[in-house]
């Protein structure tokens, strides 16, 4: 029922499913790894990050709390790029629509962005701003967007 409910687009019910099939004794640990990433793609990062947060601390499996800890820090990449997103935005209003061509053009907004955001930023020696595993992010300037450097990063791709 939960793949079903996936598929469909209805990330709460999945999870609820997920969830209720990971309780069950002998129940595959990947139930509740399922769970917690319906639940951070159905927008509640927070509970998905606690989620998570007790996966790795209660499992004995090494693999289990490596795959916990990744996704720990692809939620927290998740909110840092929700903080850059808007600092781009202001910066292209500012510059007649123009995405800045390094991330230096944009250290004013996302060093306010970094103040004021739940997550601060990180920023590298050059400037640029840094995901949860010390890579700096892509400024992609087609559509003036942070993303994740996948070559580089441990942050899982998904």
């Amino acid at each position: 029922l939960g793949y079903i409910y996936w598929k469909r687009g209805d990330y709460s019910i999945a999870s609820r499913y997920y969830h209720e099939g990971g309780a069950k004794p002998g129940a595959p640990v990947w139930l509740e790894a399922m769970s917690a990433r319906l639940v951070a793609e159905g927008g509640s990062r927070d509970l998905a990050r606690e989620m998570y947060r007790n996966m790795a601390a209660q499992s004995n499996d090494e693999k289990v709390k490596l795959m916990a800890n990744l996704r720990l820090l692809q939620i927290d990449s998740f909110d840092e790029r929700d903080v850059i997103r808007p600092a781009l935005a202001q910066y292209r209003e500012r510059n007649g629509g123009k995405c800045p061509a390094v991330w230096a053009q944009v250290a004013k907004e996302l060093h306010a962005a970094r103040v004021l955001g739940k997550f601060p930023l990180r920023f590298d020696n050059a400037g640029a701003p840094v995901d949860p595993s010390g890579v700096p992010y892509v400024l992609m300037q087609d559509t003036c967007t942070p993303v994740i450097d996948w070559n580089n990063s441990k942050v899982p791709y998904q």
